[in-house]
């Protein structure tokens, strides 16, 4: 009986971390870069990106912040740049690699367009309007998987900050409605 149970808590001490490895790699990684003015490059329009983007069925794990966004730097300081450069696709796809992810989904806001006015009787309110224009890329090493653009207008009654995070999230969440069937499909063309 000893016997038995020492082969079968050998065979499972072989197999189990095998299993575990196997089931950790089968979840791929997926970076989010924002590219664009420092305006969307704060811990809420990372949030908004994590929140819209990532995957309840778990087949795929999304990430995005300060530290990937300090990678995306190294990888242009390393090409000989000192701030990162209008991308070539050669770019995306060379940075996908260089980042160690299985893919990286790039969101390139083009400069916000803002109007504002003032509202009320004696013209103490104010009333500001943000249009968002988001283009998405999903890359692997070797290919660009899928794009989308988005196009959003955000309101606030009291700062263009918070008129420019309605539009970014109404952005995001467009993107989200997108991009979720690219990013779940593996590598191998699954």
């Amino acid at each position: 009986m000893k016997k038995i149970f020492l082969l079968v808590a050998l065979i499972l001490s072989v197999a189990c971390p095998v299993c575990l490895a196997n089931g950790i790699n089968s979840v791929e990684r997926i970076g989010v870069i924002l590219i664009g003015g420092s305006d969307f490059k704060s811990q809420g329009f990372y949030r908004y990106a994590k929140e819209h983007l990532d995957d309840e069925n778990h087949r795929y794990i999304v990430d995005a912040g300060d530290e990937l966004q300090t990678k995306y730097l190294n990888f242009w300081i390393d090409k000989g740049e000192l701030e990162e450069q209008e991308a070539k696709k050669k770019d995306l796809l060379d940075f996908v690699k260089y980042s160690g992810y299985d893919k990286i989904l790039y969101l390139i806001a083009a400069d916000p367009v803002t109007e504002s006015r003032r509202t009320g009787i004696f013209g103490i309110g104010m009333y500001v309007r943000t249009s968002v224009q988001i283009r998405g890329f999903l890359c692997d090493s070797e290919n660009i998987l899928a794009t989308h653009v988005s196009n959003k207008d955000g309101d606030s009654e009291t700062s263009d900050l918070r008129a420019r995070r309605d539009a970014f999230n109404k952005a995001l969440h467009d993107m989200g409605d997108y991009f979720p069937e690219y990013m779940a499909k593996r590598n191998s063309g699954e």
